[in-house]
């Protein structure tokens, strides 16, 4: 099994978490999306405000969203990258 390098190795994510989730939202969405959007997509996942928005920070300092002062929020092309750089980086486990 061969190692692939990510092209963004100064950005830790960890797979599946809820900041790597809202990123896959948002590229999904590709629009200006806000929180009460990722509650109706999942409520119980995303019912906790406070850690929402430090993921939302923490994207937001990485420069993968650019957030706003409403708490809106869209994806920049750098997410963009980055999203397809992780899942080159990070495969799905194979089922035997």
């Amino acid at each position: 099994m061969q190692i692939v390098k990510s092209r963004f190795p100064e950005i830790n994510m960890v797979k599946n978490s809820l900041t790597h989730d809202i990123l896959l939202i948002s590229k999904f969405y590709d629009r200006l999306i806000d929180i009460q959007d990722l509650k109706e997509i999942n409520n119980k996942k995303f019912n906790h405000f406070s850690h929402v928005k430090r993921s939302l920070f923490k994207l937001s300092l990485d420069n993968l969203i650019i957030l706003n002062d409403d708490n809106t929020w869209r994806i920049t092309s750098k997410g963009v990258a980055f999203v397809y750089d992780f899942a080159k980086c990070n495969p799905a486990k194979q089922e035997e």
